[in-house]
């Protein structure tokens, strides 16, 4: 879903956040609207403070647009970021503030990075 109003200055680019609906990815995607990036929201589908996310961006002045999808799987981390760049232009910042299951050990790259830097899975 993108959302979009008249934007008071221009874009200093675009950023991605996983984990943005709540806490530290909702803090951090709002503090770059404020510092003038549009901004993809991420967290898991049916997340409904996703919504109030892109809502606040798009009363910044920015554009924003959510993403849902669950980061541990490689194909929708890869589509994230094709319809990120399609919606909003770019991909030129991107922070993960997801967690990971406290049932499953860590990878050792997470895979949101590895996929965005095309490194490979370990």
């Amino acid at each position: 879903m993108l959302s979009s109003q008249s934007q008071s200055q221009p874009s200093k680019g675009v950023a991605l956040v996983t984990g943005a609906a709540r806490g530290i990815g909702r803090g951090i995607a709002l503090r770059l609207a404020e510092d003038g990036y549009d901004v993809a929201v991420n967290d898991l589908p049916g997340t409904p403070e996703l919504d109030e996310v892109v809502k606040m961006i798009v009363d910044k002045g920015r554009r924003a647009l959510a993403t849902p999808g669950d980061v541990s799987e490689e194909s929708v981390v890869t589509e994230m970021i094709q319809s990120t760049v399609k919606a909003l232009g770019s991909l030129d910042v991107v922070r993960g503030a997801h967690a990971f299951s406290p049932t499953e050990p860590p990878s050792p790259l997470p895979p949101l990075f590895s996929v965005s830097v095309g490194l490979p899975r370990a």
